[in-house]
């Protein structure tokens, strides 16, 4: 059975929904930015400069820099950094701290730091770094919101038409549940049914059904039945947000995602242990379309001593 998929719907939230990221978890900024200008994605620039990771940093969601224009005075392009963790790690302030150094010294622009926290443990709360030395000192805060927090909001959260406030109750959903739970199949049903009713339009319900379904995963024999839940409730609005022909380009599309993640998540790997991949060997990978095999070689980069023997391997 497949781990259930954190990073790839978050990431296409992020990029197409971004107003809507900033409106739910960090409102000061939504109110204080002019969404009438095109704000730009950094994140190759952001690769270029970012911090070699330690092999037990575990995994990120997200990791994005953004340029956006201020509306307060004086008005300015400033630079948003935005970290999605998604589990407990350690130093984790100081991976901030570095990140924002780097990109001041590169932009020389105004720079804010910004993490959500997508672990399990409401515990860790890391928002602030601390060094001092001989009377030279170094402070460093940074927001954090945490998605433990907005567990007692599950109910609202089910209901709204925020992709961001879907994608915190299917992530909370997925860390309390496994794929074969019935628990987990009615939590993504009543999701999908309040989609149904929402009053969206055909391709917004689209595009918040592939997050809420590349999130809460299922195990064959759940799918089964929710399918079944999906085609009846379908029947019962008179809506059919999903044919036949669309469902499949659907899982087409889902599948072409969970690739790209585990891609991503093998590429990251062998960077923070081995630094930057050659061209040639990424291109070799880019080439795999198993999700199987991707699989296996993500454990083989994190168990492998050399890039060497990897590419022996390989």
């Amino acid at each position: 059975m497949s781990q259930d998929e954190y990073d790839s719907p978050w990431k296409e939230a992020l990029v197409k929904n971004l107003p809507q990221f900033f409106e739910f978890f960090f409102r000061h900024i939504f109110d204080d930015v002019d969404w009438t200008r095109e704000a730009r994605f950094l994140d190759k620039e952001l690769q270029a400069i970012a911090p070699r990771r330690n092999k037990k940093a575990g995994p990120r969601v997200v990791d994005s820099l953004v340029e956006l224009q201020r509306v307060s005075a004086p008005p300015a392009w400033v630079l948003a950094h935005i970290e999605v963790q998604a589990q407990k790690v350690a130093q984790f302030e100081k991976r901030m701290f570095l990140y924002h150094a780097r990109i001041l010294e590169r932009y020389d622009k105004r720079v804010c730091s910004l993490a959500v926290l997508a672990d399990s443990n409401p515990g860790w709360r890391p928002s602030s770094f601390q060094e001092s030395l001989w009377g030279t000192e170094t402070e460093f805060r940074f927001p954090a919101s945490k998605l433990t927090d907005f567990r007692e909001k599950l109910p609202e959260l089910e209901k709204s038409t925020n992709p961001f406030g879907l994608l915190v109750a299917s992530t909370l959903h997925a860390q309390s549940t496994k794929q074969s739970s019935n628990v987990r199949r009615r939590a993504k049903f009543r999701m999908v049914r309040q989609l149904f009713k929402s009053g969206l339009g055909k391709k917004e319900v689209q595009e918040f059904l592939k997050l809420v379904d590349w999130v809460l995963q299922l195990s064959p024999e759940q799918t089964t039945i929710f399918d079944e839940e999906l085609i009846e409730l379908e029947k019962e609005t008179d809506m059919p947000y999903i044919t036949s022909f669309e469902r499949k380009g659907l899982e087409q599309g889902l599948e072409k995602g969970r690739l790209e993640g585990r891609l991503f998540a093998l590429l990251d790997a062998l960077d923070a242990r081995f630094g930057e991949v050659p061209e040639a060997l990424k291109k070799e990978l880019e080439n795999i379309s198993d999700q199987q095999r991707l699989r296996e070689l993500h454990r083989l980069a994190v168990t492998v001593k050399t890039l060497g023997e990897f590419q022996e391997d390989l």
